[in-house]
């Protein structure tokens, strides 16, 4: 009991606003809704003789039955009227006293065409309002009869029909009044004369004209009161909406905060000693299920609204129709083609399993062989995992590819399609990597470049080490290995230095030196380091005189002892340094 309690406190504390709001909408609509349920006090119209409406069946059965028309069967002869009984002799009169006189004459007999006493009018309503009244009886039926009768044809008739239908057709035995092809009341001159009016024909039109008049009227109020009811349902659904949609939403948050913090309760899925599914791989599954499920918890519960809303309204209701149309005709045909293939669909499952349980013996096999607990003749450890992901995802194309058409037993179906997409995402994918092959193809088998060859490929340069299909090795004087694609011969320049590189310094000296001793000097400098030395003279100005000596080196790493030799060579001869000019 304390738990309800606390649940029950919990749901009003949360949807108090709901609560509110509801309040001020029931305040608002609650007027309008009152008056379109008031009954209404139309005043009396004047009589308006209408013209015939056309014949329509006649349910002379019902009218029979209620005793507003005489039977239509023949009737059987009236028996003949017994012999006239021979008439009393009257009294003698009385001698009178003569100062009174004679005797007043005795009253006639009452006449059998004398008028019936007057009965209690009653009311024909339609929905409680009052239309007219009868006021005398027929065929052994009183009024209230007759009105009753009237009153049950109009209420019946009153969702189904309009005031259009109210017409009036003339018999031999008086005036009827329809209500489309039901017969109302039998009006006849008694009617006429119980109500004052000049002729039956005067009161019928009035009676007709009233009763569509109230039956308007009474529908109208019907409408506004259908309308405000439907508002207020709609803003009453649409409140419950809201508070299913925040529950939910609270719920499912719940749910993910509780895997967030139990982490390590989550299982993992076995299938004996092997595991199929990691702990982490199910959680993430799990997390992305709550969301998915939110999402299609809030389109349902907005669908559901919209079309309870859609379908309160009469002009409405035919959007309703085509939005249920448009989400449930396609959910319907996925539905029955699913069962139609449900057969094909439990062996494609069957199959799909079974190559997931290879997929992941495979895997677990080649994270053995990474660990060092199995080994491989042809394989490295450090190349299990590369491995693995390579034979994993050929084991998955190729399934698509071929054991889908045998499965299926269609090979233009879903799966050998999704194989072939596999297969052209591969070869794309691999466009880049077959480029470089054929570019390698041609400098390795052209003999474009030779193991030992100084190169330049755009920022990098070095010794050419190795020369494969895909890209070339190199080395640089600080003994740093680079490879460098043969795509990039492609979009950058390639530099060919040879196997000997040429080494170049510039230096400037002081004025004054002689030119023919400075040449010497360098020359012999630049010999010791490499062959075909050659020093240039650059520029002379105010600063001094700047050479430049190159000589072809062993390798890039040469310029360093280039330098050394220089510098040591103009020290012995005691030559100055030069400045800028």
């Amino acid at each position: 009991m304390v738990r309800v309690g606390h649940l029950v406190g919990g749901v009003v504390r949360s949807s108090g606003w709901l609560v509110v709001v509801g309040l001020i909408c029931a305040w608002v609509l609650a007027p309008a809704f009152a008056w379109a349920q008031a009954p209404s006090a139309i005043p009396p119209v004047p009589s308006v003789t209408l013209p015939s409406a056309p014949e329509a069946p006649l349910d002379l059965d019902r009218l029979e039955q209620d005793g507003e028309l005489p039977p239509v069967a023949p009737r059987p002869p009236p028996p003949p009227p017994p012999p006239p009984e021979p008439e009393p002799e009257p009294p003698p009169e009385p001698e009178l006293p003569p100062d009174l006189g004679p005797p007043p004459a005795p009253a006639p007999p009452p006449s059998a065409s004398a008028e019936p006493p007057p009965l209690t009018p009653a009311q024909v309503t339609i929905k409680g309002t009052p239309v007219f009244q009868v006021r005398v009886q027929r065929a052994g039926k009183d009024p209230a009869q007759r009105a009753q009768l009237a009153t049950k044809v109009l209420d019946a008739g009153f969702k189904d029909h309009t005031a259009r239908d109210i017409r009036t057709e003339k018999r031999p035995e008086g005036v009827i009044v329809f209500f489309a092809a039901e017969p109302v009341i039998l009006l006849t001159e008694a009617d006429a004369r119980a109500a004052a009016e000049e002729s039956l024909e005067v009161y019928v039109a009035g009676v007709a004209e009233r009763v569509r008049q109230v039956l308007e009227q009474e529908q109208r109020r019907s409408q506004i009161a259908t309308t405000v009811f439907s508002f207020s349902l709609v803003v009453f659904f649409g409140l419950i909406a809201i508070y299913l949609l925040r529950k939910t939403g609270e719920f499912l948050t719940k749910a993910r905060g509780w895997l967030e913090e139990n982490q390590e309760r989550v299982p993992a899925i076995r299938l004996q000693d092997i595991e199929i599914v990691k702990p982490a791989l199910f959680r993430s599954t799990l997390e992305l299920a709550l969301s998915l499920i939110r999402r299609l918890a809030q389109i349902g519960i907005i669908y559901t609204w919209l079309v309870v809303a859609l379908s309160l309204f009469e002009r409405t209701r035919g959007y309703t129709e085509k939005l249920t149309g448009f989400v449930l005709t396609p959910l319907s045909a996925l539905m029955t083609r699913v069962a139609t293939s449900l057969p094909l669909l439990l062996v494609a499952i069957t199959a799909a399993i079974a190559v997931a349980l290879l997929v992941r013996f495979v895997g677990l096999f080649f994270e053995s062989v990474e660990r060092g607990e199995s080994e491989l003749e042809w394989l490295q450890p450090d190349l299990a995992r590369p491995t693995s992901i390579l034979i994993r995802a050929g084991i998955v194309v190729a399934t698509l590819t071929f054991a889908a058409p045998v499965v299926t037993g269609d090979p233009d179906g879903a799966l050998s399609k999704a194989g072939a997409v596999a297969v052209a995402a591969l070869s794309l994918s691999a466009v880049p990597v077959l480029s470089s092959a054929a570019a390698g193809v041609i400098t390795v088998f052209g003999r474009r470049l030779r193991v030992g060859d100084f190169v330049e490929f755009g920022s990098a340069a070095g010794r050419v080490v190795k020369i494969t299909l895909l890209d070339v090795e190199l080395e640089d004087d600080i003994a740093v290995r680079s490879r460098v694609p043969h795509l990039l011969t492609l979009v950058k320049p390639l530099r060919l230095l040879g196997s000997r590189p040429r080494v170049v310094m510039e230096i400037t000296l002081a004025p004054g030196a002689s030119r023919d001793e400075v040449l010497k000097l360098l020359d012999s400098a630049a010999t010791r380091v490499g062959i075909q030395p050659k020093v240039e003279l650059l520029d002379v100005s105010g600063g001094g005189a700047r050479y430049r000596v190159s000589v072809s080196a062993r390798s890039p790493g040469d310029a360093h002892r280039l330098r050394c030799e220089v510098a040591d060579a103009l020290e012995k001869a005691s030559l100055p340094l030069g400045g800028s000019a």
